[in-house]
């Protein structure tokens, strides 16, 4: 019994192997067939928050009247619909007091200002009427010639029969050659016979007295009355 040698038979196995991976699959087949695909680097991005560029990460906003708050309706158009039988409330009323500065504001005329400040040492720089009349407001300026200091406003009603002093207010600032001192003084009420005030200013320091009365003029307020329309109907917008 002749047998055949081992190792042709691992040869032409081999050989059977080598020749079977040699061949590409088929597309048709079904096998899956891998591919490479590069994908392009897509830039990073970045967040940044506001505080990171020194800005703020919130804001407010403050509300100066309620959500729920009426809107506000022309007076003409509500008495257009109220009709003839309304009588205009605002003609009715007493007349409101008004009163007139009868000087310049100080400070508008800046050198003029600034001359009686170096001069008199005080000098009145700025008036304010408030918006219903009762009182005015106003700011100082004095000299720093001294620590202790003592301003006050004199003022009177009646031509200088009789007058009253009225303290001013210290106000802190960063200046060293001029100090600030504010006041606030009430108007006489319009049932009273005056018709105009008067008032200078009194600065004390270093045991002197320094006034500041407008070139001897004072500072004058006048009194008017506003002039009252006769009473009147309004025609209605719709006819009844």
């Amino acid at each position: 019994m002749n047998e055949q040698p081992l190792s042709d038979e691992a040869s032409d196995c081999e050989s059977d192997s080598s020749s079977s991976s040699s061949e590409e699959p088929d597309a048709s087949s079904g096998a899956a067939v891998e591919q490479m695909v590069e994908v392009p680097n897509k830039a990073q991005k970045s967040v940044r928050f506001a505080d990171d560029c020194g800005k703020e990460l919130y804001s407010v906003r403050v509300m100066t009247e309620p959500s729920d708050y009426p809107p506000q309706i022309n007076p003409n158009v509500l008495r257009k619909l109220r009709g003839d039988d309304y009588v205009e409330e605002s003609l009715n009323k007493d007349p409101s007091p008004t009163w007139n500065l009868l000087f310049k504001q100080p400070a508008s005329e800046y050198v003029r200002f600034r001359e009686t400040l170096e001069k008199d040492r005080v000098s009145l720089e700025n008036v304010v009427l408030k918006p219903d009349s009762s009182k005015i407001v106003g700011t100082i300026k004095v000299a720093n010639i001294a620590f202790e200091k003592k301003v006050f406003i004199r003022y009177t009603t009646n031509n200088w029969q009789s007058y009253m002093d009225r303290q001013a207010t210290f106000q802190p600032s960063t200046s060293k050659v001029y100090d600030t001192f504010t006041f606030e003084i009430e108007l006489p009420r319009p049932t009273d016979k005056a018709k105009r005030m008067e008032f200078c200013i009194c600065y004390i320091a270093n045991g002197s007295e320094n006034w500041d009365s407008n070139g001897g003029e004072n500072y004058k307020l006048e009194h008017v009355d506003v002039n009252v329309a006769p009473k009147r109907t309004v025609p209605p917008l719709f006819g009844r």
